[in-house]
């Protein structure tokens, strides 16, 4: 493959785990409280 496609990808990557990493914190917060209030 390209050297462009790869570091496009290494972005890409990058981006979904910087994204998916506050996310799955803030799901796992939000699940405790919902959990908490049972």
């Amino acid at each position: 493959m390209k050297k462009e496609a790869n570091s496009t990808w290494d972005v890409v990557g990058a981006a979904l785990l910087a994204l998916a990493i506050p996310l799955f914190i803030a799901v796992g917060l939000i699940a405790a409280s919902l959990f908490g209030q049972f």
